[in-house]
Parts: C-alpha cells; structure tokens; sequence
C-alpha cells in the first residue's frame, strides 16, 4: 500500500511538477536551469544539465507539533511550562528560580 501511495506521488510529480496534500503539505518539483559549472578537483568548466529537484513545505497539520516541539526546547525537566527531559540548557524559568533564590 505504501509502495502505491509513493508511486502514484511520484507519476504526480513528473507529471505535474506539484502535489498538494490538504493539511499535510504540498511536494514541489521545479526545473533548476541548466548551467556551466566547475569541476573542484581539477578547475575545468563542467555542463550541469537541467534538472528537478523535490522541495517539501509543510502543512497546519505538520506545522503545529513542529512548533509545539521547538516551543517546549525552550524550557528544562521539571519546569512548570512542561519542559522536555535531556534539554541541555537551563530554560528562562529555571534561569529566574535560581536568581530569584539567590543561588547566582
């Protein structure tokens, strides 16, 4: 079912160059032009052909949990605004504790 699912997105995406999945996000596959570039090793002027290339923007659906994810970083284990444990450093509410306690 997977294997379908990816092959019916990817016959989308050359054929059209665009799909859109409500909520989840769009998948885009633009032409980069053609162009002359260098080949690093050696110096010399190398064709690179034109090509696709995939770009992936998210939806609401995809969005939310990332910046639900990013928002929680911010804050240490045991904090009062739900901070993730194995945060590596010390959240502005743990900061404030401290100060506040005259340990700093």
């Amino acid at each position: 079912m997977r294997r379908l699912t990816l092959d019916s997105i990817t016959e989308i995406l050359a054929a059209e160059g665009r799909i859109e999945l409500r909520r989840f996000g769009v998948l885009e596959a633009p032409v980069r032009k053609g162009r002359t570039g260098r080949d690093p090793r050696t110096g010399e002027k190398v064709v690179v052909p034109e090509k696709r290339r995939v770009a992936f923007k998210p939806g609401k659906l995809m969005e939310a949990p990332a910046a639900k994810k990013r928002r929680a970083r911010r804050h240490r284990d045991g904090c009062e605004r739900g901070c993730p444990s194995g945060a590596f450093s010390m959240c502005a509410c743990a900061a404030a504790a401290l100060l506040s306690s005259g340990l700093a």
